[in-house]
């Protein structure tokens, strides 16, 4: 849902953050305290990472929330490294044929959270 929303309104609210997050947490718990502490830690490294590049990149913050969910989501560190590169990748090459195409310029914002999140659920479900 939170994808959804930034894909069409280019924000990601925080109470769909909060959820999604929320949901990985209980989902590790499940699992046992080792898959929690696993998925904390992943998920608070992912989230510090983003958060401190936000001020020298066009990453928002709320991407940098949204990359702290995903952590608490995957667990495990290679699988998120895997899905945050394969997310920037394709939105990468997406915005590359758009800027070819002329349906965009250099200017044009384009929304990361859909592609951070396609790229996460590709690797988990590869994984799976």
């Amino acid at each position: 849902m939170a994808a959804y929303v930034d894909a069409a309104l280019q924000i990601l609210p925080d109470p769909l953050v909060a959820s999604a997050a929320a949901a990985a947490a209980l989902s590790a718990a499940s699992r046992g305290i080792d898959d929690l502490l696993a998925a904390a830690a992943v998920g608070a490294l992912f989230f510090l990472t983003a958060f401190a590049l936000t001020s020298a990149t066009s990453l928002g913050r709320g991407d940098a929330k949204l990359t702290g969910a995903l952590g608490l989501w995957t667990g495990q560190l290679q699988p998120m490294l895997l899905g945050l590169a394969v997310g920037v990748v394709c939105a990468g090459i997406v915005a590359c044929a758009l800027l070819v195409v002329g349906k965009i310029d250099r200017r044009t914002t384009m929304a990361l959270g859909p592609w951070l999140v396609a790229g996460a659920s590709a690797v988990w479900a590869g994984s799976g």
